[in-house]
């Protein structure tokens, strides 16, 4: 068995954890959150797995036969998190995400290692109460896994990530109808916050209409935070023009979903690309990065690491608005991808380096 065959064996785990996790959620809703937390430590293992075998082990004396054999004590939640963030320069795992993962971690400890309420709990409000706890929490961990599978697909090779996910998806409904009827319980707190002339928008993990605004804007930032789930949602205001019919009109970002159009009212449709040109001077790299999502691709025409969104066949820098349509250059040295880089450059990389790396010529000292 090869690595790629381990990665696959990983994830099949992990989504089967998954389909457990949402089977388990209405009458067994302890077994689920457990098994929604052991998937997510399975798919932080393909991770580092998908760069090499021994990267999960946790052990000064490393066997490749103890690996193979299921024999090696391998890293905890934690370790693993920080080895993703460590094998290469840009740090997978946000804080956000880290949170929604650890959150889940304290509620299966509690699972696990003492007696919890729900257990017992005969009281049927209390148990749905409970639930609702636990839908918030495994509904957040499933929204940042959900944007770190899509950021992995192209380090688990041939695996159908995008048909599995969609799948588990499908299956959420018991989860989603605890996350509805807290919505509905929060629906007058909320109207409370509207009448009091505060700005209510969408909340991006939940769903819901139930973000309320917490800080005046700042550089086009807008925090709320939701009073569903609980999630702080950093919401980014840019003004757009419509090229049909010239209106201009403040949309709100938050997380945008690459592909996704804005409708104008005069029915043009704004495209993913009409977006990223007309914010490029409104936020900041590190905020269009956020707001985005890049893949691991680098701008040679701005030297923009990890700048770079793809859009079907277009390929585009977040951070100069260079677009090429061929497919990236692949250092022959460091192996990173880059756009704005002629077939004459890349034929120079192994020598060279592709200006994200030295080039195996300084590392061997032949220039």
């Amino acid at each position: 068995m090869n690595d790629k065959d381990f990665v696959y064996s990983l994830l099949n785990n992990a989504f089967d954890y998954l389909q457990k996790s949402s089977v388990e959620f209405e009458n067994e809703p302890k077994y689920s959150l457990i098994n929604f937390f052991n998937a997510v430590e399975i798919f932080l293992k393909a991770r580092l797995v998908a760069e090499h075998w021994s990267l999960i082990v946790d052990s000064e004396n490393i066997s490749y036969q103890k690996f193979k054999d299921g024999e090696s004590k391998t890293l905890d939640f934690e370790q693993l998190c920080k080895r993703i963030n460590g094998i290469n320069q840009q740090k997978e795992i946000d804080k956000n995400t880290t949170d929604a993962f650890d959150s889940l971690r304290k509620e299966r400890n509690k699972l696990i290692h003492f007696t919890h309420n729900i257990v017992n709990e005969s009281n049927k409000q209390k148990k749905n109460e409970l639930k609702e706890k636990f839908a918030v929490i495994e509904l957040r961990a499933w929204y940042y896994l959900k944007l770190l599978l899509s950021a992995w697909t192209d380090k688990f090779g041939q695996y159908d990530v995008k048909t599995h996910v969609d799948q588990f998806e499908n299956r959420i409904t018991d989860i989603k109808k605890y996350i509805d009827l807290k919505y509905e319980a929060m629906k007058p707190i909320i109207e409370q916050e509207i009448n009091k002339g505060k700005s209510v928008i969408d909340c991006a993990i939940c769903g819901k209409h139930s973000a309320v605004i917490i800080n005046k804007k700042n550089r086009n930032i807008q925090l709320y935070k939701c009073l569903v789930c609980e999630n702080e949602v950093e919401n980014y205001e840019a003004e757009l023009k419509c090229t049909s019919c010239n209106k201009i009109f403040k949309y709100n970002l938050g997380y945008y979903n690459i592909g996704d159009c804005i409708d104008c009212e005069c029915g043009y449709k704004i495209s993913s690309q009409e977006i990223i040109e007309q914010t490029l001077e409104q936020f900041s790299p590190d905020q269009k990065r956020i707001i985005f999502q890049p893949v691991d691709i680098n701008c040679g025409n701005c030297d923009g690491y990890h700048s770079v969104v793809r859009l079907g066949d277009m390929y585009m820098c977040v951070d100069c608005g260079y677009i090429q349509y061929e497919a990236p250059i692949v250092c022959e040295c460091c192996n990173e991808a880059i756009i704005g880089l002629s077939d004459y450059d890349s034929l120079k990389t192994y020598i060279f380096g592709c200006g994200f790396c030295e080039g195996y010529g300084n590392i061997l000292e032949i220039i």
